[in-house]
């Protein structure tokens, strides 16, 4: 995020031009979205987690988690680690997210970029997915658990490439593309997103490799092992292609699991073509950077990698559900699902757009097939997370405005 992100916060929105008027989509109900702030003071918070106790973590950016608790943001954070937290452009403390059984095990999820030389904090790095033991509004000191990313983070091994392929490292060489998003599914197994952290077409293409984490969908134990069920499992629980869910992604920043199916609705920023919301089937090849969305193949087809998935045709790649132009600026935000809205809004998968900040929906049918899309009038300034609370209602973070806001349904007289 910071600076070069936000150089993307402008354009006009052309996708959606019919459902701007505000008014709502044919067959809804008589009323209107409006956006209310829950907790704010938030220095560059990147997303957030409910507690089943009512107590709501925030990550932001630079290394700490914040505690809002009875109405009000805690003085002293629940763990502060910007002492190993590179914060530089789009890099830092990412990704958050509780345990399903957090209230007896205390367990938090953080993804962060690992800093290992301070004085040069736009070198190549490494990231990490850490566990920690939460014990009242604090974590226990000394209870971080890395669980994936074990490798990398020294002055003379900086980056994934320094290390033999298929090593647990968690690429970030690039200050750019960074994944980061957690969610936890309903059989308690933790999904993970990456991306490809790339600023050349040969680190770009990690995304196609199976014995790389970069450009991913995993899904892992709590522990950081692979399930025997996942599509690529090759016998070894700890082995990178063992983690693997899905592949060839370039920024899933965010994401949600389908209620009921647990399947990874994902955003994922374009580069030239196409902001794409992808279901991410398992064992689903989702083309970067070979493809992006529905648009000519991306100009790196010389690359071998690349060349060899255009001669099998698009059928190799999942197409997305759903795509809108790049250009001139955007950057899809994956969100969540709403479960207690009046219909159609029930059901729908509602996501924004960074750089355009708005927020908007799709529903689809029961095989997964997009049946509408649109535009809430709500204004989001640069909404980086969307989650479903407890109420089953959208929650998004606002980065500019550092504020957790409530997308209530308002009744129309």
């Amino acid at each position: 995020m910071r600076q070069r992100m936000l150089v993307l916060a402008w354009s006009a929105l052309a996708f959606l031009a019919a459902a701007c008027g505000g008014d709502s989509p044919a067959g809804a109900p008589a009323g209107a979205f409006e956006a209310t702030t829950v907790a704010s003071g938030l220095d560059e918070a990147t997303t957030f987690a409910f507690v089943p106790d009512g107590r709501i973590f925030f990550a932001e950016q630079r290394g700490v988690v914040r505690v809002f608790k009875d109405g009000a943001l805690l003085p002293e954070p629940l763990i502060d680690i910007q002492d190993r937290v590179n914060a530089y452009e789009q890099r830092g403390l990412l990704g958050l997210a509780v345990d399903p059984d957090f209230q007896t095990n205390g367990y938090v999820y953080l993804f962060y970029t690992f800093e290992h030389d301070p004085s040069d904090p736009d070198g190549p790095k490494t990231g990490r997915l850490a566990r920690v033991t939460v014990e009242g509004d604090v974590a226990v000191p000394g209870s971080e658990e890395v669980i994936l990313g074990t490798v990398g983070g020294t002055v003379d091994q900086p980056s994934c490439g320094d290390f033999a392929v298929g090593a647990d490292c968690l690429p970030a060489d690039s200050d750019i593309h960074i994944g980061g998003a957690l969610q936890l599914a309903s059989d308690g197994t933790l999904f993970v997103t990456t991306g490809d952290s790339a600023h050349t077409d040969d680190l770009r293409v990690r995304a196609q490799m199976l014995d790389s984490l970069a450009g991913k969908v995993l899904r892992i134990n709590p522990d950081g092992s692979a399930p025997p069920d996942n599509p690529f499992f090759t016998g070894d629980p700890e082995s990178n292609r063992s983690k693997i869910w899905a592949y060839g992604l370039r920024e899933p920043f965010r994401f949600a699991l389908q209620p009921g199916t647990d399947l990874p609705f994902v955003g994922d920023v374009g580069s030239l073509y196409s902001e794409e919301i992808s279901i991410a089937y398992p064992g689903a090849n989702l083309g970067w950077p070979c493809y992006e969305g529905l648009d000519p193949p991306y100009a790196i087809g010389d690359h071998e990698i690349c060349r060899d998935l255009l001669e099998e045709g698009p059928e190799a790649v999942s197409p997305p559900l759903y795509t809108y132009k790049t250009k001139p600026a955007a950057a899809v935000v994956g969100g969540d699902f709403a479960l207690t809205y009046p219909e159609p809004y029930a059901g729908a998968y509602f996501f924004a757009d960074f750089a355009r900040s708005w927020i908007a929906y799709l529903t689809v049918d029961d095989d997964g097939n997009l049946i509408d899309v649109a535009e809430l009038p709500v204004a989001a300034d640069g909404p980086v997370a969307l989650k479903t609370g407890p109420d089953g209602e959208i929650y998004f973070l606002s980065y500019y405005t550092g504020e957790l806001r409530h997308l209530r349904w308002v009744v129309g007289s």
